[in-house]
């Protein structure tokens, strides 16, 4: 028998090196919603080989695409995105 919420006991979670995929996102969805007492999530796209690169746009790109996860946050859920 599968459980309903098989993370109910994660208060916290923090996602380093989020690029904004799909596999990022739909991680992060499935987290919002098994994890009932989930009470932070922090999202940081940085990689700190990749600080004074090129690659810096992609974190900004990530940390949009990170800002739209504020639709998908429940009641007492704080996201944060370094």
């Amino acid at each position: 028998m599968a459980m309903k919420y098989p993370n109910e006991h994660l208060k916290e979670v923090e996602m380093v090196g989020f690029v904004g995929s799909a596999i990022d996102i739909e991680l992060t969805v499935y987290l919002l919603k098994s994890a009932v007492k989930l009470e932070k999530i922090v999202i940081d796209p940085r990689a700190a080989y990749l600080v004074g690169t090129p690659w810096e746009k992609e974190i900004k790109g990530a940390r949009e695409c990170a800002e739209q996860l504020k639709n998908h946050l429940t009641l007492g859920v704080e996201l944060v995105i370094l």
